[in-house]
């Protein structure tokens, strides 16, 4: 691995996190709120990845920055909750995507797509095959947005994945130092690993 994609993938996932982080809160400190309800009403929900949580389910840079985005989280909670602003983050596990369609049949249209579907439903723990949906990721946002139903959840980082990194199922995606899916899905010119 090169370190120019090394520095490609962090500065998109976790630069652009903190860089959304500490605008998000700048303009919501200026923001008038209701002092007296008690409810932590401002809230910013990142995006992380279960890659970020567990070895082997993606390339270095990627996890690592997926890590990084966790404890960013955390750290930004503790700080910012006095300004009446939760900070927490999901945690996707495989969904159908282009990007699922790269890493599982390095193909990013529609037929690529339905492959990683095929694949995840071979391998969730969910009844009748069912794989999760972007839909599934935006209800996880809305339910950490929400200053009715999550205004007491504050630096949590939401695993949304069936289960599956605790166990509930096989390998959903192959470990990346053995497959060719991490090469074109972070461009690292036919390098794997450290």
């Amino acid at each position: 691995m090169d370190y120019e994609s090394w520095r490609k993938t962090n500065s998109v996932h976790f630069d652009g996190t903190f860089l959304v982080i500490k605008h998000s809160a700048i303009v919501m400190k200026r923001a008038p709120w209701q002092q007296d309800t008690g409810v932590v009403q401002r809230a910013i929900v990142c995006l992380a990845s279960i890659g970020g949580m567990k070895g082997g389910l993606a390339p270095h840079p990627y996890s690592a920055s997926k890590a990084a985005i966790i404890q960013l989280v955390k750290n930004a909670a503790a700080e910012l909750v006095h300004s009446n602003i939760r900070v927490n983050a999901i945690a996707p596990g495989a969904i159908p995507t282009s990007m699922t369609g790269i890493a599982l049949a390095s193909d990013a249209s529609a037929d690529g797509i339905e492959k990683a579907r095929e694949h995840l439903a071979s391998h969730t723990p969910m009844p009748n095959r069912r794989v999760g949906s972007t839909e599934d990721i935006a209800h996880a946002i809305m339910f950490l947005a929400s200053p009715v139903r999550a205004s007491y959840v504050n630096a949590h980082c939401m695993v949304v994945d069936a289960g599956i990194t605790e166990g509930g199922a096989g390998p959903v995606m192959p470990h990346f130092s053995q497959e060719s899916w991490a090469v074109p899905m972070y461009g690292a010119m036919g390098k794997r690993g450290v």
